[in-house]
Parts: C-alpha cells; structure tokens; sequence
C-alpha cells in the first residue's frame, strides 16, 4: 500500500532524526516536546 509506504518512510526519518539529536545530546530538547 502507498500509505504504508509513507508511514515506514516517515517512521525511518524520524528514527534516523532521534539517532542524530541523541549524538548530538538533543540541544533545544525543551522546545521540541
């Protein structure tokens, strides 16, 4: 399915997005959540 698709997409970004903040040691983390 094409919807399927785009949420396993949007799910890996997010998770390579989390990956990348948390070697960063999440800087702004306050105004993300």
């Amino acid at each position: 399915r094409y919807i399927l698709r785009i949420r396993t997409l949007t799910k890996a970004v997010a998770e390579a997005y989390y990956a990348s903040r948390e070697a960063l040691g999440f800087p702004m983390c306050n105004k993300d959540k």
